[in-house]
């Protein structure tokens, strides 16, 4: 299942790229992409929409507090 979420408050390219690939490393994502400009981060796996929220929103959270992760 691929899924977009917005990544509010994202602010540089540096953030974007070490956000898709700390998301590339969570269990059960096949693939990840951040659009910098769109300001959003499209998912690709398998498993638990609520697991995959918690990791991504913790591993966001490591790289920049500022950002958090929304449904879109």
């Amino acid at each position: 299942m691929t899924k977009t979420y917005i990544l509010d408050g994202l602010c540089c390219q540096g953030c974007a790229g070490r956000i898709a690939a700390a998301a590339k490393n969570i269990s059960g994502v096949r693939d990840a992409a951040v659009d910098f400009q769109g300001r959003s981060i499209a998912i690709d796996f398998t498993g638990s929409e609520e697991e995959l929220l918690r990791a991504l929103a913790a591993c966001v959270t490591d790289i920049d507090e500022d950002v958090t992760v929304k449904e879109r």
